[in-house]
């Protein structure tokens, strides 16, 4: 990655993390949230949280391109049509997975050690709130926009032309959806002190948290994807068949 020069104080988070990924690391050791929050400005984000903003800047240059792995740096140069398959094949699929196997381990959890940890009753409603938004989430993407997406990325292939525009209004809808997503696993990380382990934690609490852990790494790189890469390019090449370009920002609300 080029070091950082052209206006930083104009970079949003997401067009940072898009271009480089690794510096996921840097925003996740000062807290700064790059998946949902990834439309804010870094420096706005810096003074809001006291951080300073030079430094943090500075540890982004530093980054440059030696030893980036090749599919984050590839991320932001993957046709629409593709990156939606890594998504689906990638992240959905995880979430397929991962989601019920998780639900079943902390009802396990909250009958076993409930009792001593009250606490887990209220992780285990969050995390069904969780399962069901996200679940939904995903049928909404593969069924509905995802299609979608990959038909006007056919249309171009073929030049052809749109006669109106889909995509902003499920766009919004999914980011919004993304949003609440995040805040939930905010909340389950609160509620659980940081995934801290109590000192009677049992095999099935470790693997638990763990699992907890790892299912909110890779929601943030799924959303990050979406969020900064395939939704704002997806409304370019939409524009672009339309013929009638606009900028991503006439579309946030």
């Amino acid at each position: 990655m080029e070091t950082i020069e052209k206006s930083p104080e104009l970079l949003t988070i997401g067009e940072i993390v898009a271009t480089n990924y690794r510096t996921a690391d840097i925003f996740d050791k000062y807290g700064i949230d790059f998946c949902c929050g990834g439309k804010r400005l870094l420096a706005d984000v810096c003074t809001q949280k006291g951080i300073h903003f030079e430094s943090v800047l500075q540890e982004v240059n530093q980054l440059g391109d030696s030893n980036m792995p090749i599919p984050m740096q590839a991320y932001q140069h993957w046709p629409l049509d593709f990156l939606i398959e890594y998504i689906v094949q990638t992240h959905h699929q995880y979430l397929q997975e991962e989601l019920p196997q998780l639900a079943a381990y902390l009802h396990k959890l909250v009958q076993v050690h409930g009792s001593r940890h009250p606490e887990l009753a209220q992780v285990e409603s969050l995390f069904v709130s969780l399962k069901n938004e996200l679940l939904s989430h995903l049928w909404k993407e593969e069924n509905i926009l995802f299609p979608y997406i990959k038909k006007i990325v056919a249309l171009q292939k073929e030049n052809g032309k749109l006669n109106c525009m889909f995509a902003a209004n499920p766009i919004l809808v999914m980011e919004a959806e993304h949003e609440t997503a995040g805040d939930l696993l905010k909340e389950i990380r609160q509620t659980t002190q940081n995934f801290t382990l109590p000192e009677d934690a049992c095999t099935t609490y470790r693997v638990t948290f763990d699992k907890l852990k790892a299912l909110e790494k890779d929601l943030h790189t799924h959303v990050h994807l979406e969020n900064n890469i395939l939704f704002p390019k997806s409304m370019m090449l939409e524009n672009q068949l339309l013929n009638q370009p606009q900028s991503r920002d006439e579309y946030v609300i």
